[in-house]
């Protein structure tokens, strides 16, 4: 995979539905200049998390697709998360990454919290299926203001309590699919 380093101009890394587990989040980590990263499907864990988050070569990030990973959990994304805050704050830059797919990693509020505390620069969050509440939302809606875009389909957000995305000034895109229930709001 050292190869990659070869490459000086790659701008994305796409894996989805490869199973390459772990091993794929190496890939990644060896490109400088890297905007988009999809492991869609990959059977990453915590550990792939970890990998990848620690990276010092994704300043350029800014759109990051972990899309049916369920072997992530909130605790390792959480881990992952307080490692890129403290790289990006020693940088002294924030994090680029506009776009973050997270759909069925069940990363819960406690992963929410740490999304939403180190990528303020979000305008796309597709969170579907990751066991979230009122609480997630109160925290996205009160930090993520650049969103345009929130998917939080198949989560624990009651249909009548929606006036947090009365909060997201931006937004343009709302999908809450909750039960049998269905809204979007564009």
């Amino acid at each position: 995979m050292n190869e990659l380093t070869h490459l000086p101009h790659l701008h994305t890394v796409s894996l989805k539905h490869c199973n390459s587990g772990d091993i794929g989040c190496w890939l990644p980590v060896q490109c400088e200049s890297l905007k988009r990263v999809e492991l869609e499907n990959c059977d990453v864990t915590d550990d792939g998390i970890a990998i990848l988050l620690r990276s010092p070569n994704l300043g350029c990030l800014e759109e990051l697709n972990l899309d049916d990973n369920d072997g992530i959990s909130a605790e390792g994304f959480k881990n992952a998360m307080t490692h890129l805050s403290r790289f990006m704050i020693l940088q002294m830059r924030l994090p680029m990454i506009e776009q973050l797919n997270i759909d069925n990693c069940k990363i819960g509020d406690t992963g929410m919290e740490f999304i939403t505390a180190n990528l303020p620069n979000l305008t796309r969050l597709d969170a579907d299926t990751n066991i979230l509440s009122e609480q997630s939302a109160i925290l996205i809606s009160s930090r993520l203001k650049n969103l345009t875009w929130l998917a939080l389909n198949y989560n624990n957000i009651e249909g009548d309590n929606i006036e947090f995305c009365c909060r997201l000034p931006n937004l343009t895109n709302l999908f809450l699919k909750i039960n049998e229930d269905a809204f979007r709001i564009t």
